[in-house]
């Protein structure tokens, strides 16, 4: 499959690939390696209906027993004219039914695109008695997937229920938007994440803009919001802003913050729901906890803020005092 804008050509199988039972090993692990249960999971999407999302209409096809040459057929020129950047690198597209496989303890039929665009070189050794030859072959690392989804036969009336995987996803915004078309779902994942990226906006943009923190005072209450859903298993809003903020004018600001954002949001956010620990673990990456001073210090805040001091000292030097019982 080529680019279309740079008028490169798309060549498209005539039937199914037969394959061995040692390519189909090999396959496996090209194919699915890259996917987990604990990733997040989207749903097909079209503004109007999306019975008109393309992808979305050849699965459809493919689970109701259309056939699948045909049909795959479709989904690759559908790739193809959605490579309307000449960024976009050429590559091999694999489509893939799949019969048996477990998501969240159920199991179902799952299609598989997968795209191809890095190729490397392999030395490879020839021979018999008489002589060995040595040979220079171009072929498709099985380890290193550059695009793939799994679109899982379950949930059709809201878009099916659709995991992707991106070697780059910063250079491919057309494989979820152009061309498969997928918005995440508002499932507990999603709810868990949009809230974790409601109080860190709310931290680093409102907070410190009407009240008087400091950096430190922003690290805590990151990291106590944080703590918040590692430890617990079902969020409560009422509960979560009295742990977390405490002060009733910091909690009348986020809340304020919270009805503003819901009012841009696609989808509502619940007061409660089951918090999803993949999640957090994911967005507590986002979350800075390193307080830099300077070019000369980097101070990681993990714990109570009581233990750190701030001051100016009689020449107009800042400080931070540090309390600990003994070094790690």
């Amino acid at each position: 499959m080529g680019n279309k804008l740079r008028e490169e050509k798309l060549m498209l199988s005539k039937k199914q690939l037969a394959v061995t039972e040692e390519i189909e090993k090999t396959l496996h692990l090209y194919f699915l390696k890259h996917f987990r249960t604990n990733d997040e999971v989207h749903s097909f999407h079209h503004d109007i209906d999306v019975n008109m999302n393309e992808v979305f209409n050849c699965a459809d096809k493919i689970f109701e027993g259309e056939p699948f040459t045909t049909v795959s057929g479709s989904i690759a020129r559908h790739l193809f004219e959605e490579t309307r950047n000449a960024s976009i690198k050429p590559g091999e597209l694999f489509v893939a039914l799949f019969d048996d496989v477990v998501f969240e303890d159920t199991l179902c039929k799952a299609i598989g695109l997968f795209k191809s665009e890095r190729k490397e070189e392999y030395v490879k050794l020839e021979g018999n008695d008489k002589e060995i030859e040595l040979l220079i072959e171009s072929g498709i690392n099985p380890n290193k997937l550059d695009k793939g989804c799994l679109i899982l036969n379950d949930a059709r009336n809201e878009g099916y229920r659709v995991i992707t995987y991106e070697q780059n996803s910063a250079e491919t915004d057309y494989w979820r938007k152009e061309f498969l078309a997928i918005r995440p779902r508002n499932d507990n994942y999603q709810q868990t994440k949009n809230y974790l990226s409601l109080c860190k906006d709310f931290v680093k943009e409102q907070l410190s803009s009407e009240f008087e923190v400091t950096k430190a005072d922003q690290i805590n209450y990151l990291n106590k919001s944080v703590e918040y859903f590692k430890g617990k298993d079902d969020f409560k809003a009422k509960e979560f802003v009295e742990e977390v903020f405490e002060d009733p004018d910091i909690i009348k600001s986020f809340k304020k913050f919270r009805n503003d954002y819901q009012k841009e949001a696609v989808e509502p956010q619940e007061d409660s729901f089951e918090i999803s620990h993949p999640a957090v673990k994911k967005q507590a990456r986002v979350y800075k906890s390193v307080l830099k001073l300077d070019k000369n210090f980097h101070i990681y805040i993990h714990g109570d803020r009581e233990l750190i001091e701030q001051g100016v000292d009689k020449d107009g030097r800042k400080y931070y005092k540090i309390y600990f019982e003994r070094e790690l």
